[in-house]
C-alpha cells in the first residue's frame, strides 16, 4: 500500500507491504507512483532484501549523528554515548554490527541487564545505576524511531517494549552549616564588600540556601545580611 504527501514541490512516497516499509522522495507524482508500483512488486517477488534487512545499528547510529544529533547542544556526548552502546557485545555479538532486523526488544533487554549488571571481564565495576540506562535508552528510542519515521529502515521500534529500570533514589540530605562555611572560605567570601566573581557565586549559593532551607551559616550569614542591608 502507498501513501503520497507533498512538501514544497517535491513528492515523498511510502510504500509497505508484508510488514516491509520502504520511502523515496520525487519531482513529480507521476515518478512517486511508477516508482511505488515498481517497489511494491519486487517486495512481493522477494527480489530485494527490506532495508532494515541491510542495514546496521552502526550505520543507524551514524546517520542520526549527521542528521539529528548534530542540531543538538549535547551532539558530543550523544555520539560517546553511542559509540559506547555500539561496542557492547550483546549474546556474542558487537551491538554494532548487528542488523536493524536483528535488534528485538529480547536483545535490548539483555542490553539493558548487562549495563546494570555489569560485565565479569571488567569484575562488574562496569555497572551502572537505573538513571543512566534509562538515559541510554532513552537516545535509543531517539534512534529508531528516527530509523522508523523518517528513513523506513525499520518497522517497529525495539525500544517500545522494554521495561526501563527504576531510576536513582531522590537525595534528601541537606547541606550542614560547616559545609557551607569551608564552601564560602574556599570561594574568597568575608566580612569586606565583594569584588570579586567568586565572592558573587558565594553571596548567590547563600541566597539560594537561605531561600530553600532557611540555613545561614554563622559568620557568612552575618556578613550576607550585612551587605543585603547595604
Amino acid at each position: 500500500m502507498a501513501s503520497y504527501s507533498k512538501s514544497g514541490k517535491r513528492w515523498r512516497v511510502a510504500v509497505s507491504v508484508h510488514g516491509v516499509r520502504d520511502t523515496k522522495t520525487f519531482s513529480t507524482k507521476a515518478e512517486a507512483v511508477a516508482w511505488a508500483a515498481e517497489r511494491e512488486s519486487e517486495i512481493r517477488s522477494g527480489v530485494t532484501q527490506p532495508l532494515a534487512a541491510r542495514k546496521t545499528v552502526d550505520e543507524a547510529f551514524e546517520r542520526y549523528l549527521k542528521e539529528v544529533s548534530l542540531h543538538k547542544r549535547g551532539h558530543r556526548m550523544e555520539r560517546h554515548r553511542l559509540a559506547a552502546i555500539a561496542g557492547h557485545v550483546v549474546a556474542g555479538k558487537r551491538l554494532g554490527d548487528m542488523l536493524l532486523a536483528d535488534i528485538t526488544s529480547d536483545v535490548i533487554g539483555q542490553w539493558r541487564d548487562l549495563r546494570l549488571r555489569g560485565t565479569a571481564a571488567a569484575r562488574f565495576e562496569d555497572k551502572v545505576k537505573g538513571a543512566s540506562v534509562i538515559r541510554e535508552l532513552n537516545l535509543l528510542s531517539h534512534v529508531f524511531t528516527s530509523a522508523r519515521r523518517e528513513w523506513g529502515w525499520m518497522v517497529k521500534s525495539p525500544t517500545t517494549d522494554v521495561r526501563r529500570p527504576k531510576g536513582s533514589e531522590p537525595r534528601d540530605r541537606r547541606i550542614s552549616a560547616d559545609e557551607i562555611e569551608r564552601i564560602c572560605v574556599a570561594l574568597g567570601f568575608d566580612e569586606a564588600p565583594v569584588n570579586s566573581k567568586s565572592g558573587a557565586v558565594a553571596v548567590a549559593f547563600l541566597f539560594a540556601r537561605t531561600r530553600t532551607e532557611q540555613l545561614i551559616p554563622p559568620r557568612s550569614g552575618r556578613a550576607w545580611w550585612a551587605r543585603c542591608r547595604r
